[in-house]
């Protein structure tokens, strides 16, 4: 059983589930997906389907399904390991930012509590990165890796498309640099997207480009405030765009750019390697794993950003991607394993 909060399509750790779910199947397990169901989720061909919100609840559906392994993917459902009766269970930890970057703190860092000691009581602890392992508060297993070989991917039979969205939006002539990330008020400085505007600023301040030539463009789940704010600090708000039209807007990027304080791993960044562009990322543990350049000097990406600019002519893109194969295998691998110790018990 994979357990998930989440499995709305999109989303980061329902992206993973999916792929994760899809190769269990494939191996010849049958497998139950459990979690909260909503009208956006995806359809995980060949799994059952449990729609439930609370750990207890995952605990007894395991009993009734006689599953042997719980996989819990994010809380509330590593507290599984505190139900009576429970099988064995193996979290997956994507990780968690500090609590005390945001408002809501204190409640925060009780879940983190709750996390950890859950975490403890599993058969096994795997982290989505190394970043995210480095960083546990709890004994890790080990480190079960992303990739973005799912993603969409560049290639040159794409250009006329590009060339189209760039028209349509009027971007024929400006030097477009993307960051995608969620920028609702309370996540805007823990994603980076006040020093993301700062950077803009330096760029205009260098007056290299003419005025407008260079622009700053930001995606990302937000509300009507939320793009209000970004508007005013320079940068171009597109939120709550659908996966293609998502898609479009990284065909149509010149350039990324990302300067979140925290990350397990980062998608966006995933996305722009996967479309072959240009990436500037924070300098933090997850960021660095990806191998790209890195800082969190505000001039030094303002010059990276117009070295881009100024080579844009010369650049040829070419995908980046990273593979899930080996890592969807040892996946499979660790439950097969899990399951049989589970059974012997």
């Amino acid at each position: 059983m994979l357990a998930s909060s989440t499995h709305a399509i999109g989303q980061g750790v329902a992206v993973v589930l999916a792929l994760q779910a899809g190769a269990l199947v494939r191996s010849g397990m049958g497998v139950f997906i459990a979690g909260p169901a909503s009208g956006k989720d995806y359809s995980y061909p060949g799994c059952a389907r449990i729609d439930l919100s609370a750990p207890e609840d995952a605990a007894l559906a395991a009993e009734r399904f006689g599953v042997d392994l719980i996989v819990a993917l994010t809380p509330p459902f590593y507290s599984v390991v505190h139900a009576p009766r429970v099988c064995s269970v193996l979290a997956y930890d994507h990780g968690e930012p500090p609590a005390e970057w945001f408002s809501d703190h204190a409640e925060r860092l009780k879940l983190l509590e709750e996390k950890d000691r859950s975490l403890r009581l599993a058969m096994a602890v795997y982290a989505n990165s190394k970043a995210v392992a480095d960083e546990s508060r709890t004994p890790v297993t080990g480190v079960l890796p992303l990739a973005n070989g799912h993603l969409g991917q560049w290639s040159d039979d794409r250009l006329a498309r590009r060339q189209a969205i760039r028209k349509a939006l009027g971007w024929s002539d400006r030097f477009i640099v993307l960051n995608v990330c969620r920028f609702h008020e309370a996540e805007r400085r823990y994603k980076g997207v006040d020093t993301y505007s700062a950077v803009l600023a330096a760029v205009q301040q260098r007056g290299q480009a003419s005025p407008g030539e260079i622009v700053f463009v930001q995606c990302g789940k937000a509300q009507g405030a939320d793009v209000q704010a970004v508007s005013a600090a320079g940068l171009v708000p597109m939120a709550n765009l659908s996966d293609p039209q998502l898609i479009d807007i990284y065909l149509a990027a010149d350039a990324y750019a990302n300067f979140s304080r925290w990350e397990g791993y980062n998608l966006g960044i995933g996305q722009a390697l996967a479309m072959g562009l240009p990436t500037l990322a924070s300098d933090i543990p997850a960021h660095r794993e990806f191998g790209i350049e890195v800082t969190n000097d505000v001039d030094h990406a303002a010059d990276w950003v117009l070295e881009c600019w100024r080579e844009r002519a010369s650049f040829r893109r070419v995908a980046r991607p990273t593979h899930w194969e080996p890592h969807l295998e040892r996946f499979t691998e660790i439950v097969q394993s899990l399951c049989v110790r589970s059974q012997k018990v």
